[in-house]
């Protein structure tokens, strides 16, 4: 009923996505009726299914019914329907699970480009359906099942790495300039398989980071490129407003040099700038309408709220606003802090180090003194007393140490803790300027560097999304090394490998029993 009253109230070019259960896509009675009628006026233009717990309130996969007037389709779509399998589509969450940027990508190319992929989308004809029983079951129109993973009985028996096999995943190893075929050693007697190189397949798996940073360099230098190019159009935001045109122009340049370097698909590639632009498109606002300076004054004073929480005037509460320690690790972490202020981080940084190190040494010189004062200092329990009253010392105690060393230690041992309180002191010390190294660094850019808040600006923005991008590359980079580890674990070790470590250790076991006077 709900399907049908979006259908009848829709313009006459207008288009309803609806999110359902999907059930209503196979069950019969009514339903089917309803569906029959609507494959027969041709309102159905799509079915799009998707993945399990995306939804608040529900566990279950959901499907996107996309609807048209009856016969208001373009003429290029009359008569069919696109079924488009994204199920497995989704990063997996405690709670909930998410919709990345690139399955939302994915989705909608293949959606506004009618495009077919194997295992993902199809077009099915109407009549087809109509003599299924009006069935749109998604799995049985594309089945997305993963594909079993291949065994080769001859390589399992007598070792080799099937040729197929590394054909199959070539295209992915090419994406980053590696021939998968120099991975291995042709064997001229058998060209359908390969052996492992003489390094070892370890070894092997090793070298293909180092492979194929190559590719990556021309990535980042792509990329770099880029961005030098339409850095720029930023400054032309705050003048023209013009927010959505150059959304577009920096998605499809970036979809466009990015993805023909060939070592991200084009899905995640548009993925990538897509999420980016979303994370920050408030700022995007901001920029548009203030500028620069308006951008990073937010930004600064976003920090400072973290650490210096504002208390509203009319708060009668005596409650304390208390600032804690991740909230000034949070407050530190934000990426405007690292573009201002980069040496006070590192400063932090060395001093967490000289607080963890003091620490650590500070434990072991109290496990030390606890060992040579014996078991009753060590552990204070009724039952050590006891053992000791009784002249039974604990099995396995070290033995009591001479007054002198114990004093040493002891010594040692306060010499550490006061170290450890100087390091923490010296933290602290730290955390007290942090707001105030951040404003006069603020001030600077602002005040006494010409195009300060601009520079500032784009070097956060291009951070964030050359991260986003490392990051990717770093994915599937490990891929690569995945496909081989893959290999390694199928072929590396034959049953005749097998049978050989066999015959070997039962030849050695037979020499043992003869030394011993056992054998038969």
């Amino acid at each position: 009923m709900f399907v049908q009253h979006m259908v009848a109230v829709l313009e006459e070019r207008g288009v309803a996505a609806i999110v359902m259960p999907h059930g209503v896509l196979f069950r019969g009675g009514k339903e089917r009726d309803i569906r029959e009628q609507l494959l027969k006026d041709d309102c159905i233009e799509a079915v799009i299914g998707l993945g399990p717990n995306l939804f608040y309130g529900t566990g279950i996969p959901a499907c996107v019914l996309v609807l048209r007037r009856p016969h208001r389709k373009h003429k290029d779509r009359a008569g069919k329907v696109l079924f488009i399998n994204a199920d497995r589509d989704f990063t997996a969450g405690r709670n909930q699970n998410e919709l990345r940027p690139e399955h939302v990508e994915k989705i909608v190319t293949t959606y506004q480009q009618w495009r077919q992929i194997p295992r993902y989308s199809r077009e099915v004809e109407v009549e087809d359906l109509q003599a299924a029983e009006a069935n749109l079951n998604i799995r049985r129109w594309v089945d997305n099942s993963p594909p079993a993973e291949p065994q080769d009985v001859r390589a399992h028996l007598y070792g080799g790495v099937p040729v197929t096999e590394v054909a199959d995943r070539a295209e992915l190893f090419r994406s980053f300039g590696v021939d998968a075929t120099e991975l291995f050693a042709v064997r001229d007697a058998d060209p359908d398989y390969y052996d492992f190189l003489p390094e070892g397949p370890d070894a092997t798996a090793a070298r293909i980071p180092w492979l194929a940073e190559k590719k990556k360099s021309e990535l980042d230098e792509v990329y770099a490129t880029w961005w030098k190019a339409h850095a720029p159009l930023f400054a032309g935001l705050a003048a023209d407003r013009e927010l959505m045109k150059l959304r577009s122009g920096l998605l499809d340049a970036f979809k466009r040099d990015i993805g023909a370097v060939g070592v991200i698909d084009e899905f995640t590639t548009a993925g990538i700038i897509a999420d980016w632009w979303a994370t920050n498109r408030y700022d995007m606002k901001a920029l548009a309408a203030g500028g620069f300076e308006r951008v990073l004054t937010g930004w600064v004073d976003s920090v400072e709220a973290i650490v210096e929480p504002v208390i509203p005037d009319d708060d009668t509460t005596t409650r304390k606003t208390t600032v804690t320690a991740v909230d000034r690790r949070r407050a530190m972490d934000q990426p405007v802090v690292r573009v201002l202020i980069p040496e006070f981080l590192d400063a932090v940084a060395a001093a967490d180090k000289a607080v963890a190190e003091a620490d650590v040494a500070y434990k072991a010189a109290l496990e030390a003194l606890a060992e040579t004062e014996g078991p009753e200092a060590a552990d204070e329990d009724a039952e050590a007393d006891e053992a000791t009253e009784e002249g039974e010392p604990e099995e396995g105690a070290a033995p009591v140490a001479s007054p002198e060393e114990i004093a040493a230690l002891s010594r040692g041992a306060a010499a550490r803790k006061k170290a450890l309180a100087a390091a923490r002191k010296k933290r602290k010390a730290l955390d007290e300027v942090f707001l105030r190294q951040l404003r006069a660094a603020w001030d600077v850019v602002k005040d006494a560097e010409e195009g300060g808040p601009e520079r500032v600006v784009l070097e956060v923005l291009d951070g964030d999304l050359s991260g986003r991008l490392d990051s990717a590359a770093a994915r599937r980079r490990r891929e690569l090394v995945a496909a081989f580890r893959n290999w390694t674990e199928k072929y590396a070790v034959s049953l005749t490998d097998l049978e050989a470590e066999s015959d070997g250790a039962a030849g050695e076991l037979g020499t043992w029993l003869e030394e011993l006077g056992y054998a038969q």
